[in-house]
């Protein structure tokens, strides 16, 4: 007897269409404080002193070695599992100093990274029909290598730096991962799986070093927890996966911070 799983449509939680929107809000209002401030204070004839050799802004660009999973995906009944070897992504941020070692911002990642695609356990399994020898169909039945896109999009908090030499980075992020445009590695057919969203925290420790007041280079570890779709999971089948990346990244200073 031959069978096939229906993929219902996920329904995400109630949050999920606030939560970036919340998110850039709230640091928008952060970012203008400091303006509004400024502007207040001018006029009634006073003005916010600029701190020489602190800069105002900051951006960023690098690499990330990332880790993850594996993702249990409830709906396509399947886990995804990123393996032991990095994934490479491309990361930047905006930032806005908040004190003379303090920035706010927003970073984001993306990669197209390698992903092995197995059946999750408690799940039914695909019976495939006969004669169907389609990848798509291969690799629900019995696993495969397949490939998505990895995008991240994250609020930073950062402690840390100097005018010159060595320093300590202490960050903490929180944000959304999102996988899309899932596909069979081979030859690039797509899985019949929606794209998906996941919210995610770290904490992350490392060490800067300033070439000059407003060129750093920085090398950072963090860890983190991150939360996957939880409908249609098997009893006893958790939602979370861990996070961790190695991120190295080129930092330029823009402008003065004014007390």
């Amino acid at each position: 007897m031959y069978f096939t799983r229906t993929f219902a449509p996920s329904v995400r939680p109630s949050i999920a269409p606030t939560l970036v929107p919340s998110l850039v809000l709230a640091l928008a209002m952060a970012w203008s404080l400091p303006v509004e401030v400024e502007a207040q204070l001018r006029g009634g004839g006073q003005s916010r002193p600029r701190v020489s050799g602190v800069s105002g802004y900051w951006i960023s660009a690098g690499a990330a070695a990332a880790g993850l999973g594996p993702v249990k995906d409830g709906p396509s009944a399947s886990e995804w599992d990123f393996g032991g070897d990095p994934r490479w992504l491309l990361r930047g941020t905006l930032e806005k100093a908040m004190g003379a070692t303090t920035t706010i911002g927003l970073a984001a990642s993306f990669g197209n990274v390698d992903f092995g695609y197995s059946n999750l356990e408690g799940a039914p399994v695909l019976d495939p029909m006969p004669g169907d020898t389609s990848s798509v169909t291969r690799c629900q039945s019995s696993g495969c290598t397949g490939q998505l896109d990895l995008w991240g999009l994250q609020a930073v908090l950062r402690g840390g730096g100097s005018n010159d030499g060595l320093y300590q980075v202490v960050e903490a992020t929180a944000g959304v991962n999102s996988f899309r445009n899932l596909t069979v590695k081979s030859d690039g057919a797509a899985l019949p799986i929606e794209n998906t969203i996941d919210y995610n925290a770290s904490i992350g420790y490392g060490i800067g070093f300033a070439f000059s007041s407003d060129f750093h280079v920085a090398f950072v570890q963090d860890f983190g927890i991150a939360w996957h779709r939880g409908e249609m999971l098997p009893e006893g089948t958790g939602r979370t996966y861990r996070t961790r990346n190695s991120r190295v990244t080129l930092r330029y200073g823009l402008g003065s911070w004014s007390r």
